[in-house]
């Protein structure tokens, strides 16, 4: 069966048509479990890296862990609400909450194939061939091409994988929506990478400027203590930045679904 023709403008139309309609809900969505957590992420973080002791170390890597789990589920109810927004907030929850083991098993599969991709990596620096902390790093140049296949490796995975979680979403386990993204995706490789491509720089130029204003402002405003209002700024950021690539997945989802129909 040939591959339906592809059009990203045409998915981008359909995702602002959504948003100039639905922006109000799918905004709560996302910035209460996405945005909450990215926020929550950029707080704990530094408690990690630091001295903290062992016990506030293991409360803020579950909190971290819990609020990981808060956004996953945000991802899935965000994409059920594109599937159907007749449904309220708390029912696209529900819904999100519902598919999140399916959506678990799914990322450890894939997570899986990560690491075993990576092994080579993880092996340079287990067996101090790399010092990334030395000045300058020590980094043999097949680190170095290594890390930039894996990079590619990864935006490569995403363009087959993308519609995983919209085929969770509509039911299907984690193997049979694996096998489901790549099957909907074989075809438009290219233009899948293009456009992730260009939502990562996008996203990360537009992150980068909102977190470094924020941190500047309210650094200068409250001091030390600012570093947590702009954490909560950009991640309401982040948030809305995610609420329009998964919608515009969810509709990509939708773009493609007849390929495998024939209608």
């Amino acid at each position: 069966m040939m591959a339906r023709t592809l059009s990203i403008s045409t998915v981008w139309d359909r995702t602002t048509d959504f948003l100039s309609g639905h922006w109000r809900p799918a905004a709560l969505i996302s910035i209460a479990t996405i945005g909450v957590n990215d926020a929550l992420a950029a707080i704990l973080q530094p408690i990690m890296r630091g001295e903290a002791e062992s016990g506030t170390r293991i409360a803020a890597f579950a909190a971290i862990l819990v609020g990981t789990l808060w956004s996953i589920t945000g991802q899935l109810a965000l994409t059920a609400f594109v599937f159907d927004p007749a449904r309220t907030t708390g029912q696209a929850m529900g819904k999100g909450a519902a598919r999140l083991p399916a959506m678990i098993g799914g990322t450890l599969l894939v997570g899986v194939a990560a690491a075993i991709a990576a092994a080579p990596l993880v092996a340079g620096i287990l067996l101090q061939m790399v010092d990334l902390e030395a000045e300058p790093p020590v980094l043999p140049g097949w680190f170095f091409l290594y890390v930039v296949f894996f990079a590619l490796l990864v935006v490569a995975a995403w363009a087959r994988l993308v519609l995983m979680a919209p085929a969770i979403v509509e039911g299907l386990g984690p193997v049979a929506a694996i096998r489901s993204s790549l099957r909907r995706t074989r075809g438009h490789f290219w233009k899948l990478v293009g456009a992730a491509l260009l939502y990562l720089v996008v996203s990360g130029v537009v992150t980068l400027a909102v977190s470094s204003a924020a941190g500047a402002m309210f650094a200068m405003w409250l001091g030390h203590s600012g570093r947590y209002a702009g954490a909560i700024i950009t991640g309401i950021a982040t948030g809305l930045i995610s609420m329009a690539a998964l919608i515009f997945i969810a509709k990509l989802h939708h773009a493609l679904t007849p390929a495998e129909s024939g209608t």
